[in-house]
């Protein structure tokens, strides 16, 4: 090789080995001035937000760490850390002796005395007190606080930011930190029903505010959260509309914890729909009576639960009455010999609403009626008794109240039986019953006296007419909210189904020998469903006339 081409390699091999060393030798040289001059991080804070704070060798957060490291270790347990809370932990990057170390910090905002740290090989160390609260009423420690945070406004399940906001929060020592914030500009949209407004903060104001525009910008409130609560919106929404609302929430400096002052603001979609409400017609019923059961403010009566301890062994069936919904509660007689008080409990959407209501044994329950008669015993089985059920429950209940102030006698002649009445049958002494309406004496035919005219006790639609083996001819009336009437043991039937009647319109003429009687005896019971009810009430106060006095909402 000639001197000419050895010069040649030397100088590729410098241009390409001099960049190399040459940054090699900055970078230690940089370093080392880094650390002497106090111009590099040398402590590197992270909190659970990921936030990093770096300071320098004079800084005092760095030689406050320093001092903790180096100061006399004393071990702890690891299970002293187990319970620490997210955001009580840091970690922390120190440079010691031109190498990074790795530490994880423990802090207890409530326990200086009860902090620890854990090094790089995972041994835990306590850390003293008055080193913890040196750090902890630092700035950096701000997320040790929740109250440091933004104060966010929840309503309705939805979270709004502040469009405006002064705060600060007290660290460890009562010492206070005042925070920046940017102000949220948009206004939060919200959704809600009538009476539907579920506010909640982190930490509750000592005082708030609160204006309300209507769709128009006309305001119609302000004033307190407790006066608008009570008289505000609410008392005169009557239509579904949008309105704005801002709310203004005051902290006060009470110490440890929170202060300042932030406006939220909202539109608020309010669909007015007012939450049901439920009520009885009376608290007191005597057994084999019955009570109403109203409600208003319901969608889906479909979605109505009604229980009751102990049970009423009845599922109410519910009725629309305009603005209304409504349902008879039957108290059964033969299950209400003894005063017994019902705990019913109503509920609908969520909400529950609960009533007592008590019933009292029946005053004609020990009387005993001696029927001398002939009565078809054979005709008196709980078949022919299942196919009456039947047939007085068949078709569609109506969906008209139809409304009667007074109760009309179905005959002028004298009682046999009265609802609730224990009766014996002479002729069979097996066979006794509890009158489940009225026994009249109704004659057959001229031959026996002037043949009796059946009248409709109360206002109603014939929905049934037709012969049962149990009642002979029979015809059940509907009188609304499921409460029929049946007259059976008739011999001229003069209604037919369809036909409409008021209180004292002639349904039939006279008495036939079909049915469990002697043909001299005309029946007429009242029936919800499947169970018998009394009619006594009926005579007193009619029917529809009396649905109880409807709460305030």
């Amino acid at each position: 090789m000639n001197r000419k081409n050895f010069l040649a390699y030397i100088l590729i091999a410098a241009f390409l080995l001099i960049p190399g060393f040459l940054s090699i030798m900055i970078y230690v040289f940089t370093d080392s001035a880094q650390i002497s001059d106090g111009t590099e991080s040398v402590l590197e804070i992270t909190d659970k937000n990921e936030n990093v704070y770096k300071f320098t060798s004079t800084d005092s957060m760095s030689k406050l760490f320093y001092d903790i490291i180096e100061s006399e270790r004393k071990s702890a347990s690891e299970e002293d850390i187990l319970d620490f809370e997210e955001n009580g932990i840091f970690k922390i990057m120190l440079l010691q002796k031109g190498e990074k170390e790795y530490y994880t910090f423990y802090f207890d905002r409530t326990t200086p005395s009860g902090c620890f740290f854990t090094d790089s090989e995972g041994k835990v160390f306590s850390v003293k007190a008055d080193k913890a609260i040196a750090f902890m009423d630092s700035e950096y420690s701000v997320t040790l606080y929740p109250y440091a945070e933004r104060p966010l406004i929840t309503l309705n399940n939805v979270t709004a930011e502040p469009v405006e906001i002064e705060w600060g929060y007290y660290s460890y020592s009562s010492v206070k930190h005042d925070v920046e914030y940017l102000a949220q500009e948009s206004v939060t949209t919200v959704d809600m029903s009538f009476l539907d407004f579920k506010l909640s903060f982190l930490k509750n104001p000592d005082s708030m505010n609160v204006k309300v525009k209507d769709s128009l910008g006309m305001e119609f409130f302000s004033g307190s959260y407790a006066e608008f609560v009570t008289f505000g919106l609410f008392s005169k929404v009557t239509a579904s509309a949008t309105y704005t609302c801002e709310i203004e929430a005051v902290w006060e400096d009470k110490g440890i914890g929170c202060c300042g002052r932030a406006l939220y603001k909202f539109k608020l979609n309010v669909d007015f729909d007012p939450p049901g409400s439920f009520w009885l017609s009376a608290d007191t019923v005597e057994g084999g009576g019955f009570v109403i059961l109203s409600g208003k403010n319901i969608i889906d009566k479909n979605s109505i639960t009604v229980t009751s301890i102990p049970s009423l062994d009845f599922d109410p069936m519910f009725f629309e009455d305009g603005e209304y919904i409504r349902a008879i509660l039957p108290i059964n007689i033969e299950k209400s010999r003894e005063d017994i008080i019902y705990q019913i409990k109503v509920t609908y959407d969520g909400i529950h609403t609960e009533f007592t209501l008590k019933s009292s044994a029946p005053k004609t329950s020990v009387k005993k009626y001696n029927y001398s008669g002939k009565v078809q015993t054979s005709v008196r089985t709980q078949s022919n008794l299942n196919e009456f059920k039947e047939f007085i429950t068949s078709g569609k209940y109506e969906e008209t109240v139809y409304k009667s102030s007074t109760f009309i006698s179905p005959t002028s002649n004298s009682f046999r039986a009265s609802f609730g009445d224990t009766i014996n049958n002479t002729s069979s002494k097996s066979d006794q019953f509890t009158s489940a309406g009225m026994a009249f004496v109704c004659y057959l035919n001229t031959a026996c006296g002037d043949a009796s005219d059946i009248e409709a006790c109360l206002a109603g639609r014939v929905v049934a007419v037709g012969e049962t083996k149990y009642g002979g001819n029979t015809v059940v009336v509907d009188h609304g909210l499921g409460l029929r009437s049946v007259y059976y043991c008739l011999k001229n039937v003069e209604v037919v189904v369809g036909t409409i009647v008021n209180p004292g319109d002639k349904i039939a003429n006279g008495c036939a020998k079909k049915g469990y009687t002697d043909g001299e005896t005309c029946y007429i019971e009242f029936w919800v469903g499947e169970t018998p009810v009394s009619y006594k009430d009926l005579q007193i106060n009619g029917f529809g006339m009396n649905f109880g006095e409807e709460p305030e909402i």
